[in-house]
């Protein structure tokens, strides 16, 4: 429970907070017990944009009463992005460290797997209104219009995936789109694996775990010019960075038509990823920070 949890707190000297629930057991636990809290946040619009459309009144003052009571007692704020920095100082008025999240670029490479004369587009996140699926479909409409030997991949589960396959049912293109549901970490890297270009159609993203894990695995990246992928993806030389529909459809079928740019851009991913988005990069920053905190006493 909360209570038992901000109790536990009292054996250990430092707190390691994400957002809610934990940051408020963290907030609680030190202030019973004069313990120091760094706060790793991802995502305060969580709580700005009305929770992703769980906006009820009360549901957002009782959010945001807590996390202002949390905030009073934080020593240092990171964030995983300096776009999500961008969004904690709006919210909250609060300076951060920046340390990106890490992949395991060890489990996250690029496996050799049978080819195929279809061309694969690869998208997984979670299956939200707000991550812009009814564009994805847009675009694959665009893609496939001009380039037919093509299939688009979808996998992951929320609370959109059943309207998403309803308003699938009634079109054509239904045939060339494979809904795959939840997959394994396992299955996600043979998919990125197999994949000819996964793309990311998501606005405003904090960060962006997934394109991170596709450029580790040599799968070059077509997203929007919004959010964490501006700062995760170079453009020209890991993907591409798109302000519409219609330049998203063009670039994706600039490098179906292309395999050598592909492969390039592929390659550029994996090492870009691998030298800037590692385990090895936030584990050790992260430890800078806790030893700073705790010698500053």
């Amino acid at each position: 429970s909360l209570i038992n949890n901000s109790l536990k707190v009292k054996n250990f000297d430092l707190i390691h907070a994400s957002n809610l629930p934990s940051n408020i057991s963290a907030s609680i636990g030190a202030f019973l017990f004069k313990k120091k809290i760094l706060w790793f946040c991802n995502e305060p619009i969580l709580h700005m944009d009305g929770t992703k459309g769980k906006n009820t009144i009360f549901k957002l003052f009782f959010l945001k009463y807590f996390e202002n009571l949390f905030l009073k007692n934080i020593d240092i704020v990171v964030s995983n992005s300096k776009n999500t920095a961008k969004n904690i100082k709006l919210a909250h008025n609060l300076n951060t460290e920046l340390i990106y999240s890490g992949v395991d670029t060890k489990i996250f490479k690029k496996q050799i797997l049978s080819g195929s004369s279809v061309k694969k587009l690869f998208f997984i996140s979670r299956i939200e209104k707000h991550k812009n699926l009814d564009g994805l479909i847009n675009i694959f409409k665009l893609v496939e219009s001009r380039f037919s030997n093509v299939e688009l991949y979808i996998a992951g589960d929320g609370s959109y995936l059943k309207t998403l396959k309803k308003k699938l049912m009634s079109t054509e293109i239904s045939k060339k789109i494979f809904i795959m549901g939840r997959i394994s970490e396992t299955e996600k890297i043979k998919m990125y694996s197999k994949s000819d270009i996964f793309l990311f159609p998501v606005f405003d993203e904090p960060l962006g775990v997934v394109p991170m894990e596709s450029m580790l695995c040599e799968c070059p990246v077509v997203a929007f010019n919004s959010g964490g992928p501006m700062e995760t993806i170079l453009d020209l030389k890991t993907g591409f960075l798109c302000t519409s529909e219609t330049e998203f459809s063009n670039r994706i079928i600039e490098l179906l038509n292309d395999p050598i740019l592909a492969k390039t851009l592929g390659m550029q991913g994996r090492v870009w990823a691998k030298n800037n988005f590692s385990v090895e990069q936030m584990v050790d920053k992260t430890d800078k920070l806790y030893r700073s905190l705790l010698n500053n006493n």
